[in-house]
């Protein structure tokens, strides 16, 4: 086997103490140590060994480990792309299990030499450098990595699935920029560029459009967005650079970015809707491209996507005050599908918005049915509610930080029994348990085991309403839940913040009031009737 060498930080095991091919556990696996105190979809054998290390002399490559503990292959002179080493690699970790390997069938493959993966430098985008995701290539994850790259970086398990992870439009946005530089400074068009993007991986992209004039070029690529359900997902994004003679790179949005209206964003109101972080990789990446150029001067870099205006209307973005386009977001440059990170970041900027506008009170609502009941049935402004969606205690953790001193939630039943037993994420795949809650209560309250036998059978919390009148206990246990779910909110938001609930029945109507929701119904209506006069 070829000889490795290893920073002295990380004494590496192995060699002639390897397990024997062609079977080994995790645990047994020589280089296990890097492993320990990671969650399953963080730790993964590209890390730290060659996939093929089974073919002993064949393989040709040697790897050096990076201060952060990443291997990093040179010389390999054997494909790695879609061959059995890596796929045995993912099967293993996907099924967290033992791995029964095989010959891998890429060895019979032509030895064609690979470009050598230097470490990692500082650069944005380096033509040699680093893990390589072509996310967007092939049907299964692991046929959409090319050379090292950490398997949680292409994909992740949700559930028993796993799931492609795409990537931003903040990468879309510096890949088709650099395209643009790199031919706006003389270079050959390339089919595609590699682009370094936060989450510390180079990620490949396809290069669609091409077109170049004297000073100028416009590159566009398309997004992908693996197995997320984003909006964005197949949308163009295009990139004009326009050298000019000022040092410094600028960038702005065109047709189809959105145009920041209201104060509380990422970006001031009159900008480009794009983040600070695609911003900064944008810049980042044409500035290296005219570096490598030895062009003096800077550029013009404007960020266009044709479809973005309709695609908008499928967003936040009209309700968050950004006309005329989509968002160029991103903060890892990769997407991961389902994400829950995502959705919750959405909540905090709702509220971050009303606070920027001095709303120091906050109505919040899990889902279409309490922000509609909150309208029609209490009176309050639709505008003015954010639907948390299953994330109440994330909200409540963000209401306390953002200064907000009293919230109040409406909800559904169905929804908020599960907050009585504590439950701060609602969501069905996390937690139920709304009829064992109703029948302990109701047991609590007097109720027999035949009682709590219904309870325990019911389907929706409506039929659960029924038997409890028919028990004559439905104000009792209604009560007591009331009771319950006020003093979590209450714990989870903390002594600065005022909570209070209104939990209703879309048969039933209302059903619990906490002792100050009617006050506080009052306080959030006239806060939202003051903020429309004084925006008038």
């Amino acid at each position: 086997m070829a000889q490795r060498r290893t920073a002295s930080k990380r004494p590496r095991r192995g060699g002639d103490d390897a397990p024997a091919y062609p079977f080994f556990t995790h645990t047994a696996c020589p280089y296990f140590p890097c492993h320990q105190g990671l969650e399953p979809e963080r730790f993964n054998c590209l890390f730290c060994f060659c996939p093929l290390y089974a073919l002993g002399d064949r393989c040709g490559g040697n790897f050096t480990y990076t201060e952060s503990g990443v291997k990093v292959c040179t010389n390999c002179v054997l494909p790695h792309v879609r061959d059995e080493g890596t796929r045995m690699v993912y099967e293993r970790f996907a099924e967290l299990s033992a791995l029964a390997a095989r010959t891998p069938s890429g060895a019979g493959a032509p030895a064609t030499a690979r470009a050598a993966v230097d470490p990692p430098g500082d650069r944005a985008v380096d033509q040699a450098a680093g893990p390589v995701a072509d996310l967007s290539a092939g049907q299964a994850a692991q046929s959409a990595v090319e050379g090292p790259l950490p398997p949680h970086a292409a994909y992740v398990m949700v559930g028993k699935k796993r799931l492609r992870c795409g990537y931003t439009t903040g990468t879309c946005a510096a890949a088709a920029a650099l395209a643009a530089a790199r031919l706006a400074v003389g270079a050959d068009p390339t089919p595609a560029v590699r682009v370094r993007v936060p989450a510390g991986v180079d990620v490949r992209v396809d290069v669609e459009e091409a077109d170049r004039g004297a000073g100028w070029a416009r590159a566009a690529v398309r997004k992908f967005a693996g197995d997320d359900p984003d909006v964005t997902d197949g949308a163009l994004v295009s990139a004009l650079v326009e050298l000019v003679d000022d040092p410094g790179v600028q960038v702005d949005g065109g047709t189809g970015v959105g145009r920041v209206t209201r104060a509380g964003l990422d970006q001031p109101p009159g900008a480009a809707a794009i983040n600070s972080v695609p911003r900064r990789m944008i810049a980042e990446t044409v500035a290296s491209a005219l570096a490598d150029a030895q062009h003096a001067g800077g550029a013009r870099v404007t960020i266009e996507v044709p479809d973005g205006a309709a695609l908008a209307m499928r967003t936040f973005n009209p309700r968050l005050g950004i006309q005329g386009g989509i968002s160029i977001l991103g903060t890892t440059g990769i997407v991961r599908p389902m994400s829950e990170d995502a959705l919750i970041a959405s909540i905090q900027l709702e509220m971050r918005m009303l606070r920027a506008r001095g709303r120091k009170t906050l109505l919040l609502s899990p889902g279409n049915y309490g922000r509609d009941f909150a309208c029609a049935d209490l009176g309050l402004d639709f505008a003015s509610c954010v639907q948390c969606s299953n994330y109440l205690g994330a909200a409540l953790d963000a209401a306390a930080l953002l200064g907000f001193t009293a919230v109040l939630v409406v909800g559904h039943a169905g929804k908020l029994a599960k907050v009585a037993a504590g439950a701060m994420n609602t969501h069905s795949r996390t937690v139920d348990g709304r009829f064992e809650v109703l029948a302990a209560l109701a047991a609590a309250e007097g109720g027999d085991a035949a009682l709590a036998e219904g309870l325990l059978g019911c389907v929706t919390v409506d039929e659960a309403i029924e038997l409890l009148d028919a028990a004559g206990l439905r104000q009792a246990v209604m009560a007591r839940m009331g009771q319950r779910i006020e003093a979590h909110l209450r714990r989870r938001a903390g002594e600065g913040v005022r909570v209070e609930a209104v939990v209703f029945s879309t048969v039933h109507g209302v059903l619990v009031r906490t002792p100050g929701a009617d006050a506080l119904t009052a306080l959030v209506a006239r806060e939202a009737a003051c903020g429309k006069e004084g925006g008038r």
